[in-house]
C-alpha cells in the first residue's frame, strides 16, 4: 500500500493572535484526523520574500535568520503534537508550493487549512492562497473557516460521527459521494446525503417569467421533482450500506436556498462536510457551485472538505 500523509498549511508570518490560534485550531484539527485515518502529518510551510522586510532583503545574514527561525518554528510545532509530524520548508509562492506538493508522488490525503474570510461573503477567499488551493488541488481540501475556527475543536466530542455529503445527483457530485462514503467508513461515521430541489427550481422559474415564457406551480413542481429525487437517494442509500453500515439521506424544505438549507442542516450535530466542486475549466458552472461553496466555507461552524468534481 502507498503510504499518504496528510499536508497542513502553516502560516508562520502571521503573528496576531487570531492567527495563533488559527494554526492551533488546524494542528488540532489536523491531529485527530491524523490519528483516526493513521496517516503521517506534513506541517508545511512555504516562505514567500515578499513577507521579507524590504529594507533587509539584500542582507544574506538576514535571510539566512530568517530562514532559521522558520525552520526551528516548524521543528517546535512538530514536538508539539501527539502524532508523527514532519516539518517541510519550502521556498517560492505559498500556494504554488502547496500545489506542487500536492501534485508530488506519493500524493497526501488531504490538505488541511485555515482561511481569514474578513473581506465579506462577495469577495470570500478571493485572491487569497486558500482560494488557488481549492480551486487546482486534485485532492481533497478540508478547510475551516472563521466560524468553525471558533467553534470546531475536535473530532472527539462528536458522537456518534456524522458527516454531510450534499449531491445534486449528477455525476458530477460523485467524487464528494464517494470521497465521503470512504471517509465515513474508515471512521465509522453515519453518511447523510443532502439534497435541494427548490433552489433549482426557483432559478427556472425566475428565469422563465424574466424571458417571457408562461410560468409554471412551481409546489407542483417540487413535489414532483422531490419524488423523484427520493426514489434516486433511495437507491444512493441502498447501494452505500454495503460498504457502510449507517446511511441516510435529507431533502432540504421549501423556500430555502441550497445554502441557506445546506448550513441549517450543517448545525444537526455533524463533524464535516464534504462538498463537490465542477472543475475550474467550467467557469460559469464552477462560478454558481463555487457560491455555494465559499457560503458554506464561511458560514459553517465545522470543517469543510472540499473535492473537485473532475
Amino acid at each position: 500500500m502507498i503510504p499518504r500523509s496528510i499536508l497542513v498549511a502553516e502560516d508562520l508570518e502571521n503573528y496576531t493572535e487570531e492567527g495563533r490560534q488559527r494554526g492551533r485550531t488546524v494542528r488540532n484539527v489536523a491531529q485527530d484526523v491524523s490519528k483516526l485515518l493513521q496517516e503521517d502529518l506534513q506541517l508545511f510551510f512555504a516562505e514567500d520574500l515578499k513577507t521579507f522586510p524590504q529594507k533587509k532583503i539584500h542582507n544574506e545574514k538576514d535571510i539566512s535568520a530568517w530562514h532559521h527561525d522558520h525552520e526551528v518554528a516548524l521543528e517546535e510545532l512538530a514536538k508539539e503534537l501527539s502524532v508523527k509530524a514532519r516539518p517541510v520548508l519550502k521556498y517560492g509562492a505559498p500556494a504554488e508550493e502547496i500545489l506542487k506538493a500536492i501534485h508530488s508522488w506519493p500524493r497526501p490525503e488531504m490538505v488541511i487549512m485555515g482561511t481569514q474570510g474578513h473581506r465579506g461573503l462577495e469577495r470570500f477567499l478571493e485572491g487569497s492562497v486558500a482560494e488557488e488551493v481549492i480551486l487546482k488541488s486534485e485532492r481533497p481540501v478540508m478547510v475551516l473557516g472563521p466560524y468553525s475556527q471558533k467553534k470546531f475543536f475536535s473530532f472527539k466530542k462528536h458522537r456518534p460521527r456524522r458527516i454531510l455529503v450534499p449531491t445534486d445527483l449528477s455525476r458530477s457530485s460523485r467524487p464528494a459521494e464517494q470521497y465521503g462514503l470512504s471517509l465515513a467508513a474508515r471512521l465509522n461515521a453515519e453518511l447523510v446525503l443532502f439534497h435541494s430541489v427548490f433552489d433549482y427550481i426557483k432559478k427556472v422559474h425566475d428565469a422563465s417569467i424574466i424571458s417571457g415564457f408562461a410560468s409554471f406551480d412551481m409546489e407542483r413542481v417540487f413535489q414532483k421533482m422531490t419524488r423523484d429525487a427520493e426514489s434516486l437517494l433511495e437507491k444512493k442509500k441502498r447501494l452505500f450500506r454495503r460498504t457502510l453500515g449507517n446511511c441516510e439521506y435529507v431533502i432540504a424544505q421549501q423556500n430555502k436556498s441550497i445554502s441557506e438549507a445546506l448550513l441549517e442542516e450543517s448545525a444537526n450535530n455533524y463533524c464535516m462536510v464534504v462538498m463537490g466542486t465542477h472543475s475550474r475549466r467550467n467557469a460559469l458552472t464552477r462560478a454558481f457551485l463555487g457560491s455555494s461553496a465559499r457560503e458554506t466555507i464561511l458560514q459553517a461552524e465545522i470543517p469543510v472538505v472540499v473535492v473537485h468534481s473532475h
